[in-house]
């Protein structure tokens, strides 16, 4: 969670993206909810349901994507990993050191794949690891 608050800190300082403010947050165990907490104000807008924008709409919702994404493309790091540890998770949640370069970050995430998939036997995805 504490990655959570420093990314979401880090953005609001760094973009005009809309983010909610948050009020307060504890993230250990040892608190009177006994259990880690993030109090966060509500975002203004509308739910998109389904991903069905209506036809009127659609030109602005997609100009606000593209502010964002242009937005959060214009931020760089030191580091390819959690903003407030030295380390990167993958999607098994196996933790890393951070790495460097992106080439260093596609190489380890192709050897665990391939790590993973070695482990298994179905020869097709054996095969894929390895190519």
């Amino acid at each position: 969670m504490s990655d959570e608050i420093t990314t979401l800190k880090y953005v609001s300082e760094n973009t005009t993206i809309p983010v909610p403010r948050i009020y307060d947050y504890d993230t250990s165990s040892d608190n009177p909810l006994g259990a880690p907490y993030m109090l966060m104000e509500e975002m203004p807008g509308h739910h998109v349901h389904h991903l069905r924008i209506p036809q009127s709409q659609v030109r602005h919702v997609y100009a606000q994507i593209s502010d964002i994404v242009l937005q959060l493309s214009k931020l760089t790091f030191p580091r390819i990993g959690l903003m407030s540890q030295q380390e990167c998770v993958f999607e098994d949640y196996h933790r890393v050191d951070a790495f460097h370069s992106p080439k260093e970050f596609y190489l380890a995430r192709a050897q665990r794949f391939y790590e993973q998939q070695m482990q298994q036997c179905d020869v097709n995805w054996k095969t894929l690891a390895w190519l």
